[in-house]
C-alpha cells in the first residue's frame, strides 16, 4: 500500500494563530519506488492528504518521524516480576537518564517481558502533544509516530552515523541520539559503543580529526554521499511492514482505532466454510463470549445467516452445535476447524470478566490464531495467558499497550 512519511524538522509553533512548521515529506508506492518528496510548510503538507486517494484517508498508510533532538531511546534491564509490576516501575527504572522531572516526561516501551532488556523511548509531554495538535490540526490522521532514529539501519555490533548539517544521528541496535558533531568523539569514547566493531556513515565521511579519533573502528563508508537525497528518502526507504518499531503512540497519546467486528480467514478455506465460521462465530457470542453480544438483533441476524446459507433448515434451536454438525458433515477430519472452535471456547470461557475482541485472523493452514483485544489491565493479561497455556495453547504476546482506560493486546494463539 502507498504510504506518506512525514519528518518536521523542528518542533511546531503558532504565531498568531497561525501554524508554522517546516517538513519533509515522501510517498512510497508500494513496491518501494518513489513517488514524490519534498520540503514543505503546514500548508502544503494539509495538501498532501487532501486527495480523493484511499490510501491517504488510512492513517495506517502514514507515518511520522520525530527528530531525535526530543526523543532519548535506549534499552535498559528491568526487574523480575509480573507485567504489572514492571509496568508501574518504568517510570522509575529510567528516571536516571532523565535530567528534568520524570512526570514531565512520556515513556514509551516495547511489549513488556520479564526477565529482560527493555527498549524506552522518553519525550516531554509538551513536545509530543505539540506534533500531534498540529498534525492533527491539519487533519493528518496517523497510526504511526517514531523517533526517526528507528529507520536508520544498524547492524549488531554496528555504530550507525547519520551526519545531518552541525549534527550526528547515533544508532545501534538498543540506543538511538543526536549530539552535536563536534562532540562525536567524547560521545564514541563514553562506553556505550563498546560492544561494536564497525561504523557506517551516512551522509558525510569522517574529517582527519575524526578518523585519528575513531581509529580503532573498522569504517564503513558505502553510503558516505547521499548524492543529494534527503534524510527521509534513506529513512523511509528502509521501513518494513515486517519490522516492530516502538510506537511513541501509547497511553494517552494512542491512536484511535476503528473497531473491526470480523474474521480475515485463509483463503484456501473457502468461501462456503468462510461464511459457516462466521456464523459460528456469531453464534458462539450469542452464548456467552461477552453480555455485550447477548442481544435480540444479533441472534436475530445469526438465525437470518444460518437460514440462508442453510435454506433447508426448518428450525434453529442452537446455532453453535447447529453449525457445528454441519462442519463435522461437510468437512470431516478437518484439524482447522476444530481447532478454531477451540481457540474461541478457550477465549469465552476466561475468568477475567468482559473484555472486548477487536479483530481475529484465523490461518487455516498453520492451525494459528492471531486476536486483538481490550482488556482492562496486565492483570487481567497475565491471567489470560496463564488459562491460555493451561488449556493445552502457546501463546505468543505481539504486542500490548495502554489504550483509552484499558490495554490493547495482540495474541497468537498456537496448539503446544
Amino acid at each position: 500500500m502507498t504510504k506518506l512519511f512525514i519528518r518536521p524538522l523542528d518542533l511546531p509553533h503558532w504565531d498568531d494563530g497561525e501554524l508554522l512548521l517546516i517538513a519533509e515529506w515522501i510517498i512510497l508506492e508500494e513496491g518501494g519506488s518513489i513517488r514524490a518528496s519534498g520540503e514543505t510548510d503546514a500548508r502544503g503538507l494539509a495538501e498532501l492528504t487532501d486527495t480523493d486517494s484511499g490510501w491517504a484517508a488510512d492513517p495506517r498508510n502514514i507515518i511520522v518521524l520525530i527528530p531525535n533532538d526530543y526523543v532519548l531511546f535506549l534499552e535498559t534491564a528491568i526487574p523480575g516480576g509480573n507485567r504489572s509490576q514492571i509496568q508501574r516501575a518504568i517510570p522509575y527504572i529510567v528516571e536516571e537518564f532523565v535530567a528534568g522531572d520524570i512526570e514531565e516526561m512520556h515513556v514509551a516501551t516495547e511489549t513488556v517481558r520479564s526477565g529482560q532488556t527493555l527498549k524506552c523511548a522518553i519525550i516531554k509531554h509538551d513536545v509530543i502533544s505539540s506534533f500531534i495538535k498540529s498534525l492533527s490540526t491539519l487533519q493528518i490522521r496517523f497510526s504511526l509516530l517514531l523517533s526517526e532514529g528507528q529507520l536508520l539501519p544498524a547492524k549488531k555490533a554496528e555504530v550507525s552515523m547519520l551526519f545531518e548539517n552541525s549534527s550526528v544521528l547515533l544508532k545501534t541496535d538498543g540506543y538511538e541520539a543526536k549530539i552535536d558533531r563536534n562532540n562525536l568523539a567524547l560521545a564514541m569514547d563514553s562506553g556505550e559503543f563498546n560492544d561494536s566493531k564497525t561504523i557506517s556513515l551516512y551522509g558525510s565521511r569522517l574529517t582527519a580529526e575524526e578518523q585519528i579519533a575513531l581509529s580503532s573502528y573498522n569504517v564503513n563508508e558505502e553510503h558516505a554521499e547521499l548524492e543529494g537525497e534527503r534524510t527521509i528518502e534513506l529513512l523511509a526507504m528502509s521501513y518494513s511492514d515486517k519490522n516492530s518499531y516502538l510506537n511513541l503512540l501509547q497511553g494517552p497519546y494512542i491512536a484511535p482505532k476503528r473497531l473491526q467486528q470480523q474474521l480475515k480467514l485463509y483463503r484456501g478455506v473457502g468461501l462456503l466454510a468462510g461464511a459457516w465460521l462466521l456464523t459460528v462465530f456469531l453464534g458462539m457470542i450469542i452464548e456467552g463470549l461477552s453480555a455485550e453480544y447477548k442481544t435480540t438483533s444479533i441472534q436475530d441476524e445469526s438465525e437470518a445467516i444460518y437460514k440462508e446459507i442453510f435454506p433447508e433448515a426448518k428450525q434453529t434451536t442452537n446455532i453453535r452445535r447447529q453449525i457445528q454438525r454441519r462442519l463435522i458433515e461437510s468437512s470431516p477430519g478437518t484439524e482447522g476447524t476444530s481447532q478454531f472452535t477451540k481457540y474461541l471456547q478457550l477465549l469465552s470461557n476466561s475468568s477475567i470478566g468482559p473484555f472486548n475482541i477487536e479483530s481475529l485472523i484465523y490461518v487455516a493452514e498453520k492451525t494459528e490464531l492471531i486476536a486483538e483485544v481490550i482488556l482492562t489491565n496486565y492483570e487481567a493479561l497475565d491471567t489470560l495467558e496463564q488459562e491460555l497455556q493451561e488449556g493445552g495453547l502457546r501463546i505468543n504476546i505481539l504486542s500490548a499497550e495502554q489504550a483509552n482506560g484499558g490495554l490493547r493486546a495482540r495474541l497468537r494463539l498456537l496448539s503446544i
